[in-house]
């Protein structure tokens, strides 16, 4: 039986138990070292700790120490005021730089102690918050660590106090490295409802705004950009299964491309290889069961007990990612053999340490995120073999494993730090721990609800384009990591119900004449949400106040043109009539849309009256748009993929040389310095190949702002030097499509030359202009 708690929906509680909660005491200040987030220095008043297990007597609150400068200090009940919603006033934020010096709370510290008496043994929820950093145990036992400089936030940390029948004791220390000092802990029920609600709705809107980033750093053939060089298939299948987790329908345009992406070449590396079959199993296709099929055979040919990249020594990290996408695999209906799991569990039971924790490698030392992959492993492993009586005795082992595991995070808990390991990979680590929470179907590592903890680090970290960042940069990887935590996309998979993507526009304006909204996709449902109170007033008839307005008809309109009219009926008023229509786009994009509603004003001056919305813009995405999904599959056809040329250019801005247009990617490119005149770029084959198109793509250095280099509005192209029979162009307008060059009839192509003959400017780099891709196809 494995040692955790049942896994407990988001904001669940308890039954409330008869607590008395004692009065806060207050021992302040003491000295802390300059600059130092943590608290964890031991002072002498955590020599008392012994006294405070459960029914013992406490510290003793008569006695004096020597706080900061060598002050005498005294235990002294908090000055906490009641109100109304708390009329023990034990749950306001306590002032703990009240009546202090600059100096005095400077590089402090401060104890605050109070009893809890529960009538048997129970648990309660409560929520902290602290500033700055702090230290909270409970009879005697620390419960929870924050190292780190903050101001205080209302309810930010969620802990579960096991409570034990009698007196139980509290202890916190706060620390303070200047300015504000204070701490608070909530125990209403009612509070924290509220208090969960807010912090759902936060959620769900950064979800929606990371999910948003994604879609805007996607290339046109569907890839996303991070390290694609060495994982080509890599970040686009972990984008693809954060955004299916996330709710967007495996239909839409950005994960059919990015599907269509990924089937067009075999992985590499087990990286790669476990995420495609992650993205593949969430899309629910049985039709892609023979590509999962043949990625499952490429795993188990790579398996080396554990895995690698495939290349090198085994490790955890790609061990951790194997295991997943088998498991996607295994869900999906295919078949993984036992003792491909049974391999798996008995190589990354040697990774672990004596302590519980695991490794990167054997002889690695644990860390927070490793033992979270370890722990990943062995879940999955178990849910392989529970049911096999043959693996009885590896199943126990794995359990025992289990438990130390998760002990060894329970000990070391933090969700802000990688524990014992490299800050660079926290959201990594984060998703570890969602992976642990759902396998082993836990909501708490011991007293700490991970999920709450998790998403209240992340809340405040999210970018303002929606991302997720280090100091490291890697916003792709990181955005998704902090995504599929925040959806519990583990737990998902599981059966537990995934939040859908009802995307909606507009907003009810009471200063405006009339509201216009719209929800869907395709199709794309728009109404007539309400109108302003100024229109109300004006328009509706002296007889009808309260009934509505008149109304002839309503005409929506995309981009300005009308493309749908409804008729009203202006022999009455409408009632609850909204006049909504169902809108249907020709390709997936951007689009602006609006409403003219029409009126009929009352006699004896009857006469019709024109009301306008403001413009609303919408995503469609769940249309898939056959011209550009072609392009995912593209490399394919292209006949620079696999043969041998050099490239040159007339000049290159820095990191972009002219290599890259012709590297089989969109997501990279050549760029021209950024100066005036006319860029050239150059192909030289080394063994010429036939061909009767070429393609360009505009390139595209930063994915999510088109705007930002310069975009050429027409080219030349030169086969072979003949100057003669160039041929000029008018780029397609569209940046995300490709111009294509038709020869007129197939030729031998030794040397081409693309000459930008016309640009316009980009917003940042104003005359850097250039190709993410230049491709040769033969058609006919």
């Amino acid at each position: 039986m494995l040692l955790v708690a049942p896994l407990l929906a988001f904001g669940s509680l308890p039954p409330p138990g008869e607590v008395a909660w004692g009065p806060w005491y207050e021992l302040r200040p003491f000295e802390h070292p300059p600059g130092a987030p943590s608290v964890a220095g031991e002072l002498d008043l955590e020599r008392e700790l012994g006294l405070m297990r459960p029914g013992g007597p406490g510290p003793s609150l008569t006695r004096d120490f020597f706080g900061k400068k060598r002050i005498g200090i005294e235990w002294r009940e908090s000055e906490a005021r009641a109100t109304a919603e708390d009329p023990l006033g034990d749950q306001v934020a306590l002032d703990l730089a009240r009546g202090l010096a600059p100096e005095m709370r400077e590089n402090a510290v401060a104890y605050l102690y109070r009893t809890i008496d529960a009538p048997a043994d129970q648990t309660s929820w409560v929520l902290l918050g602290s500033d700055d950093g702090m230290r909270l145990w409970l009879n005697g036992e620390l419960l929870l660590d924050v190292p780190v400089a903050r101001p205080l936030r209302e309810g930010e940390e969620r802990l579960l106090l096991p409570l034990r029948a009698g007196r139980n004791h509290l202890l916190v220390k706060v620390g303070n490295l200047g300015s504000a000092w204070g701490f608070q802990l909530i125990h209403d029920p009612e509070r924290m409802i509220a208090l969960r609600y807010e912090a759902e709705v936060a959620i769900n809107r950064a979800i929606d705004r990371g999910v948003e980033y994604l879609l805007s750093t996607q290339y046109p053939d569907g890839s996303w950009n991070y390290m694609t060089h060495e994982y080509r298939n890599g970040q686009t299948a972990l984008a693809v299964y954060t955004l299916l987790k996330s709710g967007l329908a495996p239909g839409s345009d950005p994960v059919q491309r990015g599907i269509r992406y990924l089937r067009s070449r075999l992985p590499r590396h087990t990286y790669s290889a476990a995420c495609e079959l992650m993205a593949f199993g969430a899309t629910k296709d049985p039709g892609l069961h023979p590509d999962m099929a043949a990625i499952v055979e490429l795993l188990v040919d790579w398996q080396m007990g554990g895995f690698s990249y495939p290349q090198g020594a085994v490790d955890l990290s790609n061990t951790q990612y194997a295991a997943l996408g088998l498991r996607a695999a295994a869900l999906a209906g295919l078949s993984v053999r036992s003792k491909v799991w049974s391999d798996l569990a008995e190589h990354v039971l040697s990774f672990q340490h004596a302590d519980g924790g695991f490794g990167y490698q054997r002889e690695s030392p644990p860390t927070g995120s490793m033992t979270a992959g370890g722990l990943t492993v062995l879940g999955a492993c178990h849910e392989a073999l529970a049911e096999n009586d043959a693996m009885a005795g590896r199943v126990k082992r794995i359990e025992a494993a289990l438990e130390a595991g998760v002990e060894w995070l329970r000990r070391r808990w933090s969700v802000r730090t990688n524990p014992q390991g490299d800050d660079r990979w926290v959201p990594y680590y984060l998703y570890g721990l969602e992976r642990v929470g759902a396998l082993l179907g836990t909501a708490r590592i011991g007293p700490h609800d991970w999920y709450w903890d998790g998403a209240q680090v992340l809340l405040p970290l999210q970018g303002g384009s929606g991302e997720w960042s280090t100091a490291w940069g890697e916003a792709e990887p990181n955005t998704c990591f902090a995504l599929l935590f925040l959806e519990r996309a583990t737990a998902a998979v599981s059966g537990v119900a995934q939040r859908t993507r009802a995307r909606s526009y507009g907003a009810d304006d009471p200063a405006a004449p009339v509201s216009l909204r719209a929800a869907g996709d395709t199709p794309l449902t728009v109404w007539i949400s309400s109108f302003g109170e100024e229109t109300l007033r004006a328009w509706a008839w002296p007889a009808e106040r309260g009934g509505g307005l008149r109304v002839v008809r309503v005409e929506y309109l995309v981009g300005g043109e009308v493309v749908e009219t409804v008729p009203g009926n202006p022999s009455r008023p409408p009632g609850l009539e909204r006049w909504a229509a169902q809108l249907r786009f020709p390709a997936a994009g951007s689009y602006t849309l609006g409403a003219r509603v029409v009126l009929t004003t009352a006699p004896p001056e009857t006469r019709e009256v024109v009301l306008e919305t403001a413009p609303i813009t919408v995503e469609i995405r769940d249309l898939v748009d056959e011209e550009t999904i072609a392009y995912a599959t593209d490399s394919t056809k292209n006949l620079l993929t696999d043969a041998a040329f050099t490239t040159g250019a007339s000049s290159a801005a820095d990191g972009h040389p002219p290599a890259l247009a012709a590297d089989d990617r969109l997501s990279t490119c050549w760029l021209s310095a950024d100066q005036e005149g006319a860029a050239i770029w150059v192909l030289e084959m080394k063994r010429a190949v036939r061909a009767d198109t070429v393609l360009v793509t505009q390139a595209r250095p930063v994915a999510r702002d088109p705007a930002h280099a310069a975009r050429f509005t027409r080219i030349e192209v030169v086969v072979n030097r003949r100057a003669k029979s160039s041929i000029v162009v008018e780029a397609t307008p569209d940046i995300a499509r490709k111009t294509e060059i038709p020869l007129g009839r197939p030729e031998i192509i030794r040397h081409l030359e693309i000459r930008i003959l016309e640009l316009v400017p980009g917003e940042k780099l104003a005359h850097a202009a250039g190709f993410a891709e230049v491709e040769l196809q033969l058609r006919r």
